[in-house]
């Protein structure tokens, strides 16, 4: 009997500790450029930006960093952009919630970027899953097969 309520102790104690786990779910328009350029709506911009402009700024709560981004596009694939080309960035605490984190970003000036979002009057929401650092400003050859295969192109060097 005092073996039996020893067990019961001990599984007890672990239903207790247990933690709650939480998944990220996320549509493929999240992750994926191909499914996103496949959508064609009209809020969508995917360039290649060079940071112009950085502001750091006091992060909101639940935030580490966050910054104002000023961009000069170099080469445009979807959306009517006009400069300035304005985003906020961040990166967030981590946190055992759902999706937590896989928004972050940090730029500095000087850096060139495949930036893809949505752009809400004059400020665009990155998707930091599709946005990448460019470290010699040249977009890969399959993700550029990609963009070309639903966009055209418009350069503006």
């Amino acid at each position: 009997m005092k073996k039996i309520l020893i067990l019961v102790g001990i599984v007890s104690t672990i239903q207790l500790s247990a933690g709650t786990a939480f998944a990220c779910s996320l549509a493929p328009s999240a992750y994926d450029l191909e499914t996103f350029l496949s959508e064609n709506k009209p809020a969508q911009v995917v360039f290649v930006g060079k940071v112009v402009a950085l502001e750091e700024f006091k992060p909101p709560m639940g935030m580490l960093s966050s910054q104002n981004v000023q961009f000069q596009a170099l080469e445009t694939w979807r959306g009517d952009l006009r400069e300035p080309l304005n985003a906020k960035i961040g990166v967030y605490e981590q946190s055992d919630m759902g999706c937590s984190g896989i928004s972050n970003l940090r730029m500095k000036i000087g850096e060139i970027w495949l930036v893809v979002g949505i752009a809400k009057e004059n400020l665009i929401s990155l998707s930091a899953l599709k946005s990448k650092i460019l470290a010699d400003g040249v977009v890969p050859g399959e993700m550029r097969r990609i963009l070309d295969k639903y966009t055209n192109s418009k350069s503006r060097k």
